[in-house]
């Protein structure tokens, strides 16, 4: 009798569920007081620069440091306390130098191109009341159109000019004044700017569509004018704590049917709270959603309310948050701003 053995073999298949993992927040940097950040949309390069130390940092879109220039001084390459910069346009790096009265000119690579400090001197001694005799600039901002909008905080007023017109570059030198000839620098929420008189104003921001927003932590609120200086309204009065740093650019919002929606928007960092609001005249300016600083869980064991806001960038995919030492970056997608 013949026997013969079969072995059977049992092959099991273990499936394990993916497990829920939010990505940490990417650190960027060590600064000592770092008090703006901006992005520039071609290259995606961030640029920071830090107030006690007068730096300016350029790193790459991925975080990688790429050069730092500046150190106190009045050279070229140096400043003094800087407190704001802009590299929306995608060409041009402006610095509100505000220890040196100063607006200087960088191109994205960090080289020198120019700087401009008078405003109100001219040869036949004539000065506009409306300027001062020297910027002190507190932030800037710059249009699609190339204008820049610089937030001066001697008179607590905004001066518009185009630094590429000959006739406005001849306005600065020679203290050409609002009102007048279509050569004239415009200036406006100043004392008597009505409901849109400045008060403690911070931060200025620009939106691709012209409105040009400034966070006021005294009237706690961010004012709203257009571009030609005229008062639009005030946003979130009795809603924000102190708002301390904006930002403006496109975010795509999922619905909750699930359909996407493309709007431009404003982000307004309180001490506590981010909040997501409308940027399009067109649309208003609606404050959308609150996300709270404590939810983003931006460094343990420290609580994220606790770190102090300084800076706010926001891009297609990421926003970037700046505090006085470090700048992290999140994606949309982590933070609860992209939904609706």
């Amino acid at each position: 009798m013949n026997r013969k053995l079969v072995f059977i073999c049992l092959v099991i298949t273990i499936t394990f569920a993916p497990c829920a993992v939010t990505a940490q927040p990417q650190s960027i940097g060590s600064f000592q007081n770092a008090v703006a950040v901006s992005v520039n949309p071609a290259s995606g390069d961030i640029f920071v620069i830090d107030e006690a130390t007068s730096k300016l940092y350029r790193f790459d879109r991925d975080g990688k440091a790429i050069a730092v220039i500046g150190g106190s001084g009045i050279e070229n390459e140096n400043l003094n306390a800087p407190s704001g910069l802009t590299a929306s346009d995608g060409i041009n790096l402006y610095i509100a130098d505000r220890g040196n009265q100063r607006i200087v000119r960088y191109d994205r690579y960090l080289n020198f191109i120019s700087s401009f400090s008078s405003l109100a001197s001219s040869a036949s001694g004539n000065v506009s009341p409306t300027l001062p005799q020297t910027i002190r600039p507190l932030g800037v901002a710059v249009s699609a159109q190339g204008d820049l909008f610089i937030l001066e905080e001697s008179l607590r007023q905004v001066i518009k000019l185009n630094p590429f017109d000959p006739a406005q570059r001849s306005a600065i030198v020679s203290g050409g004044a609002s009102g007048g000839t279509g050569n004239a620098l415009l200036t406006f929420g100043g004392f008597d700017a009505g409901k849109g008189r400045l008060e403690e104003p911070v931060q200025i921001e620009v939106s691709a569509g012209g409105t040009v927003f400034i966070a006021d932590e005294k009237l706690s609120c961010v004012i709203a004018f257009d571009q030609f200086g005229n008062f639009i309204t005030r946003i979130g009065e009795g809603v924000f704590g102190r708002p301390k740093s904006l930002a403006t650019g496109m975010v795509t919002f999922t619905l909750t049917n699930g359909e996407k929606q493309s709007r431009e928007c404003l982000l307004v960092a309180d001490e506590k709270n981010i909040f997501v609001v409308g940027a399009a005249a067109a649309t208003g300016h609606a404050v959308l959603k609150k996300i709270p600083l404590a939810a983003l869980e931006l460094s343990r064991p420290q609580p994220a309310a606790a770190l102090n806001l300084t800076g706010l960038a926001l891009t297609r995919t990421d926003l970037l948050l700046l505090t006085k030492t470090t700048l992290y970056k999140l994606p949309l997608s982590q933070t609860g701003i992209d939904t609706l």
